[in-house]
């Protein structure tokens, strides 16, 4: 008979790690007290159960027939939680608050609505709305009636490029196949530069990408990088790969890249985490539920300390 099994992991902040996430409108949300729950409703390993107590930062997930532990460690992103305790122990500070990058192969396609659903607009209040719509009516997989779907540039954007994403994610490719994707997803009207490098991040984990918004651009310059923001048929030619591009010293994105390598999804990350809990005025119960407001001052005084340390010369390849 199938039988649920458990996963305990330690010191995975996955409040902070959510927040920031991509796969955020495929869970349920729910706070009891002074602890998160969540549960998978969509895509791949739905009925994945996890339960995050923020006093002893201690993770407790039901992990259902249908998911391996290995892709549910993927899932909540204890598979690139080493990468922080790397990270701390580089700019020689104690691993509070574990903030990771969670990521779903098997859920790119979600994940890449919900990305192109996310520009010029807030991910709280309307993005994780519109995308658990879609998924409610299953307008992802073939088509439906939009009801209450309606009255945005954004959604009218998506329902004339939701074949060609669709297509990308239908033929299987030898070799690595989130390059092809990516590429092909740089032809899709309205899909930038920032949006496939979130989308390697999220979907596949690869944190030597990181989306360049205007936090982590802010953050970036503050440091004093000289790099331009990366140009999208210039990205196309090179396939993606800096070293392929004859432009990549004046680019931005190689200039973090080459300095952060591995870290620098986890850095964009970083960065977005402490501008995100510094606003003043939460724009859904969502982001509440995942982080109380009193909590949040706690946090970014941490979040912050790891910033200041990142000029770092010793975080250079």
């Amino acid at each position: 008979m199938p039988s649920n099994k458990i996963l305990l992991i330690r010191g995975l902040a996955l409040d902070l790690s959510l927040l920031h996430s991509y796969l955020l409108p495929m869970f349920d949300i729910m706070r009891k007290n002074n602890e998160l729950v969540i549960y998978k409703r969509y895509g791949y390993c739905i009925g994945l159960t996890c339960s995050y107590n923020v006093g002893n930062q201690l993770v407790q997930c039901i992990v259902p027939d249908n998911c391996s532990l290995k892709y549910a460690k993927e899932l909540i992103g204890y598979t690139r939680l080493h990468l922080y305790h790397k990270l701390m122990k580089k700019i020689k500070m104690k691993p509070v608050y574990g903030v990771t990058i969670p990521a779903s192969p098997m859920d790119k396609f979600i994940i890449t609505v919900t990305i192109y659903l996310s520009r010029n607009t807030n991910y709280y209040r309307n993005t994780i709305k519109w995308v658990r719509k879609l998924l409610e009516q299953n307008c992802l997989w073939g088509k439906c009636e939009y009801s209450g779907l309606t009255g945005s540039y954004l959604l009218n954007q998506l329902y004339t490029v939701i074949d060609d994403i669709r297509k990308i994610f239908m033929y299987k490719s030898s070799g690595d196949r989130w390059v092809r994707e990516a590429v092909l997803l740089l032809g899709v009207k309205g899909f930038g530069t920032k949006s496939v490098m979130a989308y390697l991040l999220h979907s596949y984990g690869l944190t030597r990408y990181a989306p360049i918004d205007r936090y982590y651009y802010e953050f970036l310059k503050s440091l004093g990088f000289k790099g331009r923001l990366p140009v999208k048929n210039k990205c196309i030619t090179a396939s993606l790969n800096p070293d392929n591009c004859k432009y990549r010293q004046k680019c931005l994105f190689y200039e973090a890249m080459k300095r952060f390598d591995e870290y620098n999804g986890l850095i964009q990350s970083i960065t977005y985490i402490i501008n995100r809990l510094t606003r003043k005025n939460r724009s859904s119960i969502i982001e509440e539920k995942l982080i109380p407001a009193s909590k949040a001052e706690q946090y970014v005084s941490y979040l912050n300390e790891v910033i200041k340390k990142l000029d770092d010369k010793s975080l250079t390849k």
